[in-house]
């Protein structure tokens, strides 16, 4: 193989890692196949092949993708020896981190996806979804089922009035109801 080419393993994570960026930033109907290849880079040819079921195949594993990304990067920060508290200040800081490091144009995919899901496999592939991240917020903060619920919840719905309001101001509020502090600079990383 010639030095440069792209292997069909390459080809198949672009298309995921493109589609994950679009499906976050404009949702699931409003992103489209050929923007998807156009975007990535990707041979025409490449995307049935990589993703038979089509566009609910690449969207699932956008979001089951985009949900071990989370999840393996909270873990992994979620140290012991840390409080509830200080834990609670990391999900906040890294969706901090996640909103302006992207001009707070992406939010969560899973959600976005899921809000306009056109179809049960997508719903159900979320429901998964939410329902692991509040076994790791029960597990890892010590809280129970209804609390992770709340929190989760809460950290959703800021993301989303976030995007909406152009600024992180809204997951802010909500963090202060968690006794939060987030800086305050809207720098763009």
């Amino acid at each position: 193989m010639a030095q440069g080419k792209n292997t069909g393993g390459q080809t198949r994570q672009k298309l995921l890692d493109t589609a994950e960026q679009l499906f976050a930033k404009k949702g699931y109907s409003a992103t489209g196949v050929q923007e998807i290849l156009r975007e990535s880079g990707a041979p025409r040819g490449s995307f049935y092949f990589h993703y038979p079921n089509g566009k609910v195949q690449l969207a699932v594993e956008a979001m089951k993708s985009s949900a071990t990304h989370l999840q393996t990067m909270l873990a992994a920060q979620f140290t012991q020896g840390l409080t509830r508290q200080e834990k609670i200040h990391i999900i906040f800081a890294a969706f901090q981190e996640h909103l302006l490091s992207h001009q707070l144009e992406l939010g969560c995919p899973t959600a976005t996806i899921a809000l306009e899901a056109p179809n049960e496999e997508l719903q159900t592939v979320a429901q998964e979804i939410f329902r692991e991240w509040e076994r790791l917020i029960q597990e890892h903060l010590g809280m129970e089922e209804q609390e992770a619920t709340a929190l989760l919840s809460a950290v959703e719905g800021a993301l989303m009035l976030s995007k909406v309001y152009g600024h992180p101001g809204p997951l802010r509020a909500v963090a202060k109801q968690y006794d939060v502090n987030l800086p305050t600079s809207d720098e763009v990383t």
